[in-house]
Formats: structure tokens, sequence, C-alpha cells
């Protein structure tokens, strides 16, 4: 019989309260001042706005790396299940890429194995390989079906390269590569 009462009192009060928020409205509101009680109307229509400062520009710093922004992608489609490279990019005359970002993907048959890395030349002529960290994602689907997907970055913040090349490895296998970065002229 308590908990009758309970729920039946909590009804009244909030059909109350509904009833005076609606009586009340949302006409202009009475401001009141903390130390000294004191009333003001405060109205906003098209006759009083709102006041608006105007904005203190913003210093806008110069780019991280000074130079062209570049983005290229490069896919790998590999059928023999060796390593596969295709080249990606050679930087123009006189310039070198510094890439800040390597990110990619590649797709193997259901329990497959296989990976991406980029093969890059320096500007001192030295080639080198990394591997791009990958982890498993969802499921691609392919026209022969569902292929396990794995995808990654690596982050590399600047670092200078004048050729590279994206390689895959993996039967059946197909990747792409995505790199980000700036042009910039070659130091003398």
């Amino acid at each position: 019989m308590n908990t009758w009462r309970r729920y039946v009192g909590a009804t009244l009060g909030l059909a109350l309260l509904a009833g005076l928020m609606s009586f009340t409205g949302t006409g202009p509101a009475i401001a009141q001042n903390v130390l000294r009680p004191a009333q003001a109307l405060i109205v906003n229509d098209a006759a009083t706005p709102v006041p608006v400062a105007a904005a203190t520009p913003l210093a806008v710093s110069p780019p991280l790396w000074q130079g062209t922004p570049f983005a290229i992608s490069e896919v790998v489609l590999n059928a023999g299940g060796g390593q596969r490279c295709e080249p990606s990019f050679a930087a123009p005359a006189g310039g070198v890429v510094m890439l800040t970002t390597v990110s990619g993907s590649f797709n193997v048959p259901p329990g497959g194995d296989g990976s991406i890395s980029m093969k890059f030349t320096l500007p001192d002529n030295t080639t080198h390989i990394v591997e791009v960290p990958m982890h498993a994602t969802a499921k691609a689907r392919q026209t022969t079906g569902l292929f396990d997907q794995f995808t990654g970055s690596l982050t590399l913040g600047g670092y200078p390269v004048i050729a590279a090349e994206a390689c895959l490895i993996g039967d059946n296998s197909s990747g792409q590569l995505d790199f980000l970065g700036f042009v910039v002229p070659l130091p003398q």
C-alpha cells in the first residue's frame, strides 16, 4: 500500500511541476544581481541582439615541414608468393621526399600469410627495406570470396627518401601502400 502511495505522490508531483512550467512559459527572464538585488529584463531579439566582440586573429605558425605536400599510393598484386616490388615514386631532381607516414593494407586467402614492406633509397644512394607493421582486421571481399585482411602504418616523422617501392609477400595476395610527406630541396 505504501509503495502505491509513493507512485501516486510522485505522479502528482510531476504533473504539478509540468503544469507550473507550462504556465510560466519561455518568456523573458528576470536577472538578479548577487550583491544588490536589481531587476533587469533580458530580451534578445532583432531589435536588441546579443553583443559580440570581434575575435582576436589567431597567429598561424608555418607547417612542421617547409615544402610541397606529397601523397601517393601504390597497389601491388602478387600471384607467385615470393616478394614482389613495384616502384612507387622517385623524388624530383635536386629534391628529397621527407616521409612522415607510410600506411597500407594487404589481403591474403583465408589462413594465408604475408607481409608488406617499403624498399627505399636514401640520399647517399644506399637501399634499405623496412616491413610496415600490420595487424589482422575484418575480412575483405574479393572476387573469389572473403580474404583475410591486414592493415597498419609506420610513422617516420620526416625521413629523407629519394625513391621508394612497395613490396608484398603472400601467395595470391594484393596490397597497397600510401606514402605521405613533403618534397623539399636537397641541402647542398
